[in-house]
């Protein structure tokens, strides 16, 4: 016999036993790998709750601070609105008070002729 072609018991049960651990062996880390997979789902999972919770939030807060912005902006407008308002009714009654003086100096026997004034205030 040659002895390259000798095999014996030993190499025999020495291959097996290799190849047992490296069975064993590909088992563990196919476990580690899934375990590792699951807890890097879990993570990814608890960060985006978090990332959505933040971006929530900030988005809460912009639309509260938009929301006072309009009402602030709202509330300059209804304040000037008011403002002219109050100025045409000043002007109005000035206007009117004006013209009723003016009447009364200039023809105070012409009580029947509707007036400018009661056709500015609407009064017949």
């Amino acid at each position: 016999m040659q002895p390259a072609l000798r095999v014996t018991a030993s190499s025999v049960q020495e291959t097996e036993a290799k190849a047992e651990y490296e069975a064993e062996l590909r088992q563990q880390l196919s476990r580690q790998a899934a375990a590792h997979s699951d807890h890097l789902v879990s993570v990814l999972h608890a960060q985006r709750l978090k990332l959505e919770a933040e971006f929530e939030k900030q988005l809460i807060d912009a639309v509260k601070t938009e929301k006072l912005k309009m009402m602030d902006e709202i509330n300059v407008v209804v304040n000037r609105l008011n403002a002219v308002e109050s100025a045409v009714n000043g002007q109005l009654l000035f206007l009117s008070r004006s013209l009723s003086l003016l009447q009364c100096s200039t023809n105070p026997s012409t009580s029947s002729t509707p007036s400018l004034t009661s056709f500015i205030l609407g009064v017949r």
